[in-house]
């Protein structure tokens, strides 16, 4: 089955000072240490991008890439000079690299529906789709009304996404090992799986998650060749996960449901 893991977005805790007057009379030199506040635990999201937003090339080609953050959004360039060029223009740096991920996804997309409406995505057999890069993850609408609805519950729309992948990918999945450790799944019992960059990645125990997520562009190169070897995107087109989530949950809302601009 498949897991999903729920990273902690925040920790909550409280350290408490003893100042009973019992505690004062026992210690009456000691002062209380100062409470300091427990930090948020950083949700994890794995970045995807192979090439820099600015220039083009491959990270790493250049020695190790350079990792900045914009308002709470990780980006990552082949070198210094690059920076600039973001940072002089970071609504156009940010549509570079979101244009990069929804590149790298949308072969992999297990919809040809709205998450939230369960309307088509095509108009006129066109793709007329609202694309989204939701924590580094491609999220497709079929108008802007439902990617405000999107916003309210973000969480509960990508357990959909992820359920829809995980089913699509599962019927013709590619490998018979761990991308991670190199070892036969199965052996280890039922795989541990988790959906990155829109792929399913099948692991021998939740162990490889780790680094998994901390590298997933090294990990996902093999998955990628195997699907490639199958003809992504043909072999995915006819496996199941292809239905209206949003519409068998929310009926009225896809029969009374406005496209707006």
């Amino acid at each position: 089955m498949l897991t999903l893991k729920v990273f902690p977005l925040t920790a909550l805790g409280v350290l408490c000072l003893a100042t009973s007057t019992g505690l004062a009379q026992h210690e009456p030199t000691k002062k209380p240490a100062a409470a300091k506040p427990i930090e948020a635990v950083k949700e994890v999201i794995p970045y995807t991008a192979k090439t820099c937003p600015i220039s083009g090339e491959e990270l790493g080609s250049m020695g190790e890439p350079i990792v900045r953050e914009y308002d709470g959004r990780e980006v990552r360039f082949c070198c210094k000079k690059c920076i600039a060029k973001f940072e002089a223009d970071k609504e156009a740096g940010f549509k570079k690299l979101d244009d990069l991920l929804i590149e790298d996804q949308k072969p992999y997309y297990p919809l040809t529906t709205c998450i939230i409406s369960g309307e088509s995505l095509t108009e006129d057999g066109e793709d007329s789709a609202v694309d989204l890069i939701y924590h580094n993850r491609l999220v497709r609408f079929c108008c802007r009304d439902c990617l405000k609805d999107f916003r309210e519950d973000p969480e509960a729309a990508m357990a959909k996404l992820d359920a829809a992948v995980a089913e699509q990918q599962r019927a013709h999945y590619p490998l018979e090992k761990c991308p991670v450790s190199g070892e036969k799944l199965g052996e280890m019992g039922d795989p541990h799986e988790v959906v990155v960059a829109g792929r399913l990645v099948r692991l021998c125990c939740s162990k490889c998650e780790k680094k998994l997520l901390a590298n997933p562009v090294k990990y996902l190169g093999a998955i990628d060749a195997a699907w490639k070897a199958q003809g992504v995107p043909a072999a995915l087109e006819h496996a199941p996960g292809e239905r209206d989530h949003g519409a068998a949950e929310h009926p009225d809302h896809a029969e009374h449901h406005e496209h707006g601009g």
